[in-house]
C-alpha cells in the first residue's frame, strides 16, 4: 500500500530523517518510536505535506500524487475542531469535499459510536468523543487505508482500548487498513500484526511482530526456585528472573530432577521487542 525509499529529510542542520526504507502492507500496522524519532516527519512526507530533501514514496503501487490520497484518510495528532459548530455540520462539510452522501455519514458515525453526539457543539465533547469524531471524518468516503498519529495520546486508558477495538473492527469488516503511529505500546499491540521501528530518523525494524519475536527472542519461562537450571540462560526483565531457554529437552530435564516449579511461560511483548530492537541497534 505504502512503499517508502530511501528518504532522507533535513530541517536546517538537523536530520530527521536518514535513508529511510520500508513497506506498509494490507492489515494494521504500528508506526512506533520515542518522541523525536521521526514518526511525524515521516507521515507528513507519506501525505505530501513536506518534502524529503532525497527518496521516493509510492502509494497502492504508483508514484505519488493527489489523485491516489483519495484512497487515504487521516486523523493529525494535534487536529483541530470548529468547537462553535455541531458535530454534524462539520462533517456535512468535510463530506462534501468528498462527495459522500449524508447518508454514509449516520453510517460510519453510527459504527464509531458518536452518532448521539451528532447535534451537538463540538466544544461539548470530551477528548474520546472528539477522536471518534476524527475518525469518522478520516473514514468518510471508505478509504483503503487510514493513518492516525498519535489518536490514543490524549485519551484515558479506557478510551484508548475502545477506539483501538473500533480500528480493529473497521479492519476486519471493512477490509479498510491502518497505519499508526504511537509511542503507546500496550493496547497497540492487541490490534497490529506489524511494526515499523524508528530511532532518531532511521528504521530499525520492519515486518510482522510475530515474525520479529522470533527473530530477537528464544521460549522464556519464569520458573521457582531458580536452582540447578541448565540448558538456558537466566536473565533480569522488568525485576523478574525469567530463564531463556537455549536448549528445551535438557531445561525440561533439569526442572524435572531439581523440583523446579514452571510458574508459567513468558510470551515476550511488543514492548519486550522495542526495547530488544533498540538495544541491539546501540551494539
Amino acid at each position: 500500500m505504502i512503499d517508502v525509499k530511501n528518504i532522507e529529510k533535513s530541517f536546517r542542520d538537523i536530520k530527521a530523517l536518514k535513508d529511510l526504507s520500508f513497506t506498509v502492507e494490507k492489515g494494521i500496522t504500528g508506526l512506533i518510536g520515542p518522541n523525536g524519532a521521526g514518526k511525524s516527519t515521516t507521515i507528513k512526507i507519506i501525505l505530501g505535506l513536506i518534502h524529503p530533501n532525497k527518496g521516493e514514496v509510492k502509494l497502492f503501487g504508483k508514484k505519488f500524487s493527489s489523485k491516489s490520497l483519495k484512497d487515504i484518510g487521516v486523523l493529525h495528532e494535534k487536529c483541530t475542531f470548529p468547537t462553535n459548530k455541531k458535530g454534524i455540520e462539520y462533517l456535512k462539510y468535510m463530506a462534501s469535499l468528498k462527495n459522500v452522501s449524508e447518508k454514509e455519514i449516520h453510517e460510519t458515525a453510527e459504527l464509531c459510536g458518536i452518532c448521539h453526539a451528532l447535534e451537538r457543539k463540538i466544544r461539548g465533547y470530551s477528548a474520546g468523543m472528539i477522536q471518534r469524531l476524527g475518525l469518522v471524518d478520516a473514514l468518510l468516503g471508505y478509504p483503503k487505508l487510514v493513518i492516525l498519529d498519535e489518536p490514543t495520546s490524549n485519551l484515558d486508558p479506557l478510551a484508548r482500548i475502545e477506539f483501538l477495538k473500533l480500528i480493529q473492527q473497521f479492519y476486519q469488516d471493512y477490509n479498510v487498513s491502518f497505519l499508526i503511529s504511537t509511542h503507546i505500546l500496550p493496547e497497540l499491540e492487541k490490534v497490529c500484526d506489524s511494526v515499523i521501528i524508528l530511532n532518531e530518523g532511521e528504521l530499525l525494524e520492519c515486518g510482522k511482530i510475530k515474525n520479529l519475536i522470533k527473530k530477537y527472542f528464544r521460549e522464556e519461562y519464569i520458573v521457582y526456585p531458580i536452582i540447578n537450571i541448565k540448558g538456558g540462560k537466566i536473565k533480569e526483565r522488568n525485576g523478574v528472573m525469567i530463564v531463556e531457554v537455549e536448549n528445551k529437552k535438557e531445561f525440561l530435564d533439569s526442572v524435572n530432577r531439581n523440583y523446579v516449579e514452571l510458574l508459567y511461560k513468558k510470551d515476550p511483548n511488543l514492548e519486550d521487542i522495542f526495547i530488544e530492537v533498540l538495544k541491539c541497534s546501540e551494539k
